[in-house]
């Protein structure tokens, strides 16, 4: 469920999470898709990291990492390191098609790089845990030939 935070239509995610005994409990979960958008789309590294639990998990299936072999970032210290290491790339992150679900993200990340307009398109799935926070995110990834 998604709760408009004004006029837009536009808000964060409310789920409920069910507990091992089928007893849902009222507790809400929310997700600030646009703030995370706003991070991802600016590369503000600390608001970005902000929205992963501490024990994240992020896998990359991608050219070079298929299935048997994707890559894996395990813990809040490698995530940074990435978002640090891709920060300066010059290239724009933009998101669309996002499916918001009550414990779930889903989304489209275009990276359009600068100086000829290489892409690579992701499709992302995120699981959220009882606080709202990601816990773990795979990305399948398509990438345009480098010249």
């Amino acid at each position: 469920m998604i709760l408009p935070d004004d006029d837009s239509g536009a808000g964060r995610v409310s789920a409920r999470a069910e507990h091992d005994d089928d007893a849902t409990y009222a507790a809400q979960v929310s997700f600030d898709f646009d703030a995370w958008r706003a991070a991802v789309e600016s590369r503000d590294v600390d608001a970005w990291l902000a929205f992963f639990a501490d024990g994240a998990s992020w896998v990359e299936y991608r050219p070079g990492n298929p299935p048997s072999a994707p890559r894996v970032l395990a813990g809040k210290g490698a995530i940074r390191a990435w978002l640090e290491e891709i920060k300066p790339t010059p290239a724009e992150l933009r998101i669309t098609h996002e499916l918001v679900g009550e414990r779930r993200i889903a989304y489209r990340l275009t990276v359009t790089f600068a100086g000829g307009g290489r892409r690579i398109v992701e499709h992302v799935i995120a699981d959220l845990d009882e606080r709202g926070a990601i816990v773990s995110q795979v990305d399948v990834e398509i990438w345009d030939n480098e010249d």
